[in-house]
């Protein structure tokens, strides 16, 4: 019992003595007010304190003594603004915002250019951009895009590196490293969405797209490409379309989107692609009606709508779009293309023909099944609305020879129906 009251004990002036140091660290003292108790900690009473006048010097007290009729002195401490005891205190950051700082691609990017001796210096970034336009001047462009690379790596994120971007691809451009300069452009319109360097750069992009575009006719699309500087490794044509589509994209007003747009088109339908050259097409004919290939766009547009059509069984959207179109064009262009007037008149006759054709197939689908109710009822459609077609003068044939037949197939099952028949009826209802 004598060990377990000293254990006790002794557990007791741990846990006080523990309190005090926390009170103590947390508030800068404390443990005066406790003393008697811990001298004392089995007393059930604590002793008497006698009240005393308030300590005005202590932190807290001076507003109480102040008077708000009289102005605080410059300096004092009523002078200060709320929460100016604040200032030069860094907020903590949590974890994970030091993470996301810390995997920040713009941070990993400056400390690494910092690591391999690249910091920004603006002094080294200017003095190779002036190195660079005198390479470049004199036609050294290889020599020329290394010290624009410098400039623009050098001091990011101004001025300085959208020239020295611009002047790297100008560089790569008049080198025939034609890869490069698109890649380069693409990126700079990427970083500098409003870019001084726009217009040039639609019309580098465009020459750049011409040029693949001529020579993936010549060449294979997808053969790997290990010589030629000024192509693409592989896909030559896609990168094409890739750069078309980025004019139209980057510059939707600009006086080449409508040139882009009717080339990819073009290109799309040289190769088969006739859905992708339909929507170029429709695009161009929509979105640039002032367009000067206003004209060849509705003829080729008419093209690729009859040959995307599949036949009978598949959708008649395109002959109904292809209808439509023939009759816009003879109405905006009939006075100036004359000559394409007997081309358009023989396309509206074969889509009429198209049309012949689909519903008599739907009239020997229900011959074939002996539905000769069914069969007769197309026949008579295709002869009442396409007399003139070669599918007209079929129907009146085929009708003439099935004009006897029962409308409805034989019931080959009579016996299943005489036997279940009443009895599925009655089930039925």
């Amino acid at each position: 019992m004598h060990i377990c009251r000293i254990t006790r004990r002794s557990r007791t002036w741990l846990v006080a003595m523990m309190l005090c140091a926390f009170v103590g660290m947390s508030t800068g003292g404390g443990c005066q007010s406790l003393g008697e108790r811990l001298r004392h900690p089995f007393r059930k009473k604590p002793p008497e304190t006698t009240e005393t006048t308030p300590n005005y010097d202590a932190p807290g007290q001076s507003i109480q003594k102040a008077s708000f009729d009289q102005p605080a002195t410059p300096g004092s401490e009523l002078a200060k603004s709320p929460g100016s005891s604040l200032e030069g205190v860094e907020e903590k950051k949590g974890f994970w915002q030091k993470v996301g700082d810390a995997t920040n691609s713009k941070n990993i990017n400056r400390r690494w250019k910092s690591m391999t001796g690249r910091a920004a210096n603006e002094q080294i970034a200017r003095q190779a951009y002036a190195d660079g336009m005198a390479a470049f001047k004199d036609h050294r462009y290889e020599e020329a895009a290394k010290k624009f690379d410098i400039a623009a790596d050098r001091w990011s994120d101004s001025e300085l590196e959208e020239d020295g971007m611009f002047m790297y691809a100008e560089s790569m451009f008049f080198a025939d490293r034609y890869p490069k300069a698109s890649d380069t452009y693409t990126k700079l319109l990427k970083k500098y969405e409003n870019s001084r360097y726009l217009d040039k750069v639609m019309v580098r992009s465009f020459a750049i797209g011409r040029y693949w575009d001529d020579v993936s006719r010549d060449k294979s699309t997808y053969q790997p490409n290990f010589t030629d500087n000024s192509r693409p490794f592989i896909d030559t044509q896609g990168h094409a379309i890739s750069v078309f589509e980025g004019i139209r994209m980057n510059d939707p007003t600009g006086p080449l989107a409508d040139d882009a747009t009717f080339a990819a088109g073009v290109s799309h339908f040289m190769r088969g692609y006739y859905d992708d050259a339909d929507h170029d097409f429709d695009t161009l004919r929509k979105e640039y009606p002032r367009s000067e290939h206003q004209p060849a766009a509705h003829l080729l547009g008419l093209r690729t709508k009859l040959r995307t059509y599949q036949g009978p069984q598949y959708d008649d959207r395109p002959l109904t779009d292809a209808d439509k179109l023939i009759d816009s064009t003879l109405l905006q262009f009939g006075q100036e293309m004359p000559e394409e007037r007997e081309r358009l008149q023989h396309a509206k006759r074969a889509i009429r023909a198209q049309r012949a054709e689909r519903e008599y197939d739907n009239a020997v689908y229900y011959d074939s099944r002996k539905c000769y109710g069914a069969a007769r009822y197309y026949y008579q459609n295709v002869i009442k609305q396409y007399p003139e077609t070669h599918h007209g003068e079929l129907a009146q044939k085929r009708m003439v020879e099935i004009k006897d037949k029962p409308a409805d197939p034989p019931n080959y099952w009579w016996w299943l129906a005489k036997i279940f028949g009443e009895r599925s009826r009655k089930a039925t209802y």
